[in-house]
């Protein structure tokens, strides 16, 4: 029996005679460029490994659903929580894989699927011999320092080309990481700030979002090792301060948007699990709003979790529940008093398959553009402004994009 425990909503499916409980576990960060594909983790075809749906294809969201559009990336086993390096070469992702039956960090060329001759390459162990149990990638601006989560105690770095030799511990949480009774401790996924990776946020086994600051962070070389002077605040108790609307409730799988300037997470505030953005997480006064979302079906006990901002900031991915769980994407529009409007919810994961799968940990893939002076695995990626990001003109575009795919695909 494989069984995973990383997060408060389970779902039982039968994959021939193997059971497996699968709950929805984590989110990312996004990092600015042209939008690609979207990896996730998925229990279909009789095994759990990365997926990847090709966002242009027209036969996302119609009967046959997603199968023309979705490729695997990964050989499956226990394959799960995919995360791009900033110029989305690179897929990260954490698995059981190893005779050792222990989680490690595993990374994959994204255009590239692994096979027998194409292994992914192990990062953060020594095959056979793994002493830890590592989760939830994330990668920092640079493309190979990758924080992840090593035995649900510490928030863990490694530098991608050295491999399980630089592993080193950046920062252990004093009030634990989320969730603190966990497996796997997927649910506490640290992001680096995609402008400024001397800041980073995580889950806390308090069920609120802390912010790092003061991390001394060198483009390839780890954190950890330079001395870094890390304060740790707690950025929800000053977003949502004790009386408001909001106060109580527990957070999770946060998300920086591609300029820094907002984080999107789901949370229990307000009842339920609902998607809520940050703004302004790292300035003097950050404040907390709900995402006015649709919902993608009339389910009462539909629930909304795992949001990621899209690389161009104007969309979110998340997870609902709908015959198992999927893959859905919304566009996102801020509003003038602060709030977010989600609207135009689209499937991206629905599959014609025999059964029900679930679809889960979305990670939107960033296109670098040729000539912006961005290379291949030393990003370094320039912020977008967020009149850039979150404009107008940016909005009109993506929704000419999706008529014209919806359009091909009548």
């Amino acid at each position: 029996m494989y069984v995973r425990t990383v997060g408060r909503a389970a779902a039982a499916t039968v994959l021939g005679a193997v059971t497996t409980l699968w709950v929805v576990p984590v989110a990312e960060a996004a990092y600015p460029g042209t939008n690609g594909d979207v990896a996730f983790s998925s229990t279909r075809n009789n095994d759990i490994a990365i997926y990847q749906v090709n966002l242009a294809d027209p036969g996302i969201g119609t009967a046959s659903g997603d199968a023309s559009a979705t490729s695997e990336l990964t050989l499956g086993a226990g394959d799960v929580e995919p995360f791009y390096s900033p110029n989305g070469a690179t897929a990260y992702f954490s698995s059981d894989r190893d005779t050792a039956g222990d989680w490690a960090i595993f990374s994959i060329p994204a255009n590239d699927p692994e096979s027998a001759s194409n292994p992914a390459t192990e990062l953060s162990a020594i095959p056979g011999a793994e002493a830890h149990n590592d989760y939830s990638p994330s990668v920092a601006p640079d493309g190979g320092t990758v924080v992840f989560n090593r035995d649900n105690i510490s928030i863990d770095t490694l530098w991608a080309p050295g491999g399980e030799s630089t592993v080193c511990t950046l920062y252990t949480p004093g009030a634990g990481l989320l969730p603190d009774n966990s497996s796997d401790g997927s649910g506490s996924r640290v992001v680096f700030d995609p402008v400024d990776p001397t800041k980073a946020i995580y889950a806390g086994a308090d069920g609120n979002l802390h912010l790092l600051s003061g991390i001394k962070f060198t483009p390839g070389s780890n954190p950890c090792g330079q001395q870094s002077t890390i304060t740790d605040t707690n950025l929800s108790g000053e977003a949502f301060p004790a009386g408001s609307q909001y106060a109580t409730g527990v957070d999770a799988f946060p998300d920086w948007g591609p300029n820094g300037q907002n984080v999107v997470f789901n949370s229990t505030r307000g009842g339920g699990d609902t998607l809520f953005v940050i703004n302004d997480p790292t300035g003097a006064t950050p404040t907390g709003y709900p995402v006015i979302a649709a919902q993608a079906t009339t389910s009462s006990s539909a629930i909304s979790t795992e949001p990621v901002f899209s690389p161009d900031g104007t969309e979110i991915a998340f997870v609902q529940s709908k015959k198992g769980s999927s893959i859905y994407s919304e566009m996102l529009i801020p509003q003038t008093n602060g709030t977010w409007q989600a609207s135009d919810m689209e499937d991206l994961s629905e599959q014609n398959t025999t059964g029900i799968s679930f679809d889960s940990e979305p990670d939107w893939q960033p296109v670098v553009v040729p000539g912006n002076g961005q290379v291949p695995e030393s990003p370094y990626l320039p912020a977008l402004p967020a009149a850039a990001v979150l404009s107008v003109g940016s909005l009109l575009g993506l929704r000419s994009w999706r008529s014209r795919r919806r359009t091909a695909r009548a």
